[in-house]
C-alpha cells in the first residue's frame, strides 16, 4: 500500500483487508509524508491485525508512481497486490487471485474487475470492465491472449488497484521509468513475460473523489469531450515518449527472455510510435494534412494502432482538435 493523506477513507481499506477470507501474509505501507491522521491509523491497525504489518514512512516525498515503486519492492511474498489507501476489497480477493495462480501456473498477473463506489461509499452506475469494454467486447479476451501487449501499447487501461502478479517477475519490471504510473507499466511488461488473467467478477470497490491520485475510465466519449480535444496533441506526443521507454525496456529484456517474441512487438511498437508522431505533428490547416490522413489510412495505420477507425479519423480531420 502507497499511503498519503489518506485518513479519510484507508480506515475502511484497512478494515477491508482484514476480513479476508484468505489473509494476508503480510501488508507492506510506505507512506509518502502524511500530514493528517494516516500514520495514526495505520500505527493502531498494525496493533490489532492478525498478520505482520510493516510500515515505512518516507524522508521525502517520492509522489504516487515511485512511492508504489518502492513499496513493492520492499514485498517479500510469492504474490505483489498493490493497493490503493481509498478502495474497498471484496472479502474473496487474495482468495481468488491465489486460487488461479496455484491452478494455471503460466499465469503471471491478474486483472479483476471492480465496482465504482463514491465518497459515502454509494455504488455508481458501472463497473470497470463494462465502461473500458463496452465498445470492443472482445478486448476482454485479447488482453488474456498472446495479443495482449499490442492492446496495451495502443492505450493504457489498466488499474493498479485491481491487479496482482508474481514477485519473481519485479527484477525484470523495476525501475519503472519517471514518465510511467506504477500500474501502466506493470501491465506492459507483464503482457511481455506472461499470460495475463482476467476475472470478470467485480473484486473491488473503487472509489472516485476529487482527491484521488488516479481516475477510474470517464464514461464520456474521448472524441466528443471538450476538455480532451485541446490538449489531443500533447498527449500524442507524451504517448509516443512513454512508448519510447517501453522500446529501451524490451530490448533489455530480449536477452533474459529469448522465448518471447520480440522481433514483432518490436515492429509493431516501431510502427505505433512513428504513427503517433505522424498524427501529433499534423497541419493545423485541413488541407495540409489530408494527404498525411490519407496515407496513414491506406496503409491501414488508423486500424491498426487504434482502437476505433472512425474516432481517430474524427479527431485528425476536426479543427477543433487545434483549438
Amino acid at each position: 500500500m502507497a499511503s498519503y493523506n489518506g485518513g479519510r477513507f484507508l480506515q475502511q481499506q484497512l478494515d477491508s483487508i482484514a476480513r479476508q477470507s484468505r489473509p494476508p501474509d503480510e501488508l507492506v505501507v510506505c507512506d509518502d509524508g502524511s500530514s493528517d491522521d494516516t500514520m495514526d491509523i495505520l500505527n493502531q491497525f498494525q496493533g490489532q491485525a492478525s498478520f505482520p504489518i510493516e510500515i515505512n514512512r518516507n524522508e521525502s516525498r517520492l509522489g504516487y508512481a515511485k512511492n508504489f515503486e518502492k513499496v513493492m519492492g520492499l514485498c517479500k511474498g510469492d504474490l505483489i497486490f498493490p493497493c490503493d489507501q481509498d478502495d474497498v476489497w471484496h472479502e474473496t480477493k487474495l482468495q481468488k487471485h491465489e486460487t488461479i495462480y496455484n491452478n494455471e501456473t503460466d499465469v503471471g498477473m491478474i486483472y479483476n474487475n471492480a465496482r465504482y463506489i463514491d465518497v459515502d461509499s454509494q455504488l455508481l452506475n458501472g463497473t470497470v470492465f463494462e465502461r473500458s469494454f463496452s465498445r470492443n467486447p472482445q478486448m476482454f479476451e485479447t488482453l488474456q491472449s498472446d495479443q495482449a501487449f499490442i492492446v496495451l501499447a495502443r492505450n493504457w487501461r489498466v488499474s493498479g488497484c485491481m491487479i496482482s502478479f508474481r514477485a519473481r517477475f519485479w527484477e525484470a519490471i523495476g525501475p519503472i521509468p519517471g514518465e510511467l504510473n506504477h500500474d501502466d507499466w506493470v501491465a506492459i511488461c507483464m503482457s511481455l513475460l506472461s499470460r495475463i488473467r482476467l476475472i470478470a467478477e467485480p473484486l473491488n470497490d473503487y472509489r472516485q473523489h476529487s482527491n484521488q491520485a488516479t481516475k477510474g475510465a470517464e464514461p464520456s466519449d474521448a472524441a466528443t469531450s471538450s476538455s480532451y480535444v485541446p490538449v489531443f496533441t500533447r498527449l500524442m506526443e507524451q504517448r509516443a515518449t512513454e512508448l519510447a521507454q517501453v522500446k529501451q525496456r524490451l530490448k533489455k529484456l530480449e536477452s533474459s527472455h529469448p522465448a518471447l517474441r520480440f522481433p514483432s512487438h518490436q515492429d509493431h511498437l516501431k510502427g505505433l510510435m512513428s504513427h503517433l508522431w505522424r498524427r501529433s505533428s499534423m497541419s493545423k490547416k485541413l488541407l495540409r494534412r489530408l494527404p498525411l490522413i490519407l496515407t496513414e489510412l491506406l496503409l491501414n495505420n488508423y486500424a491498426r494502432y487504434n482502437d476505433n477507425l472512425r474516432d481517430c479519423l474524427s479527431q485528425d480531420i476536426r479543427q477543433s482538435r487545434f483549438q
